[in-house]
């Protein structure tokens, strides 16, 4: 591995790459590489979909053992659907920006590094979870129109509306 082609940034090498304009090097952002420039989010990201696979077994747990299904009560009503909901509205902008920005400066040449390929499938995948989310979401709340006013329907899935 080259490390003269290499940066240390938040514990992270990453080639060096000049920033895409001066805006940019100023807000903070040496690197066009979705994992550096979303920074915490992406632990945030990996921290939900953790959740996601402990609320999985969790829930298979429960259906053998009766005792925990309060905690998979509690789980699954964080996530499905106020907390990923919440979280969207958060970063959806830097996921959007973020995702858009390194695909537009993806070089096929300079996928020896494991930043560079993991920046481009996350990016790819977010930009697409980005993309279909608010659709997907603007139907399911379309063919259930007429329980908006209830309030377990608000509890579950009103954070946005």
């Amino acid at each position: 591995m080259d490390t003269d082609a290499l940066t240390l940034e938040a514990g992270i090498y990453v080639p060096e790459q000049d920033s895409l304009s001066v805006n940019y090097q100023n807000a903070g952002y040496d690197t066009t590489l979705a994992i550096p420039c979303l920074g915490t989010l992406v632990l945030i990201l990996f921290a939900q979909t953790i959740i996601i696979i402990v609320h999985l077994l969790v829930w298979l747990l429960s259906k053998y053992w009766h005792r925990v299904q309060w905690l998979e009560s509690k789980v699954a009503r964080y996530l499905y659907w106020n907390g990923l909901i919440r979280f969207f509205m958060e970063a959806y902008l830097d996921f959007v920006m973020f995702s858009l920005l390194n695909i537009k400066t993806m070089d096929e040449h300079d996928d020896r590094f494991l930043i560079v390929k993991a920046s481009k499938y996350l990016s790819i995948t977010l930009l697409a979870l980005s993309l279909l989310l608010p659709i997907v979401m603007c139907i399911f709340w379309a063919c259930r129109y007429k329980q908006w006013d209830q309030d377990k329907f608000d509890e579950r899935y009103g954070s946005l509306l």
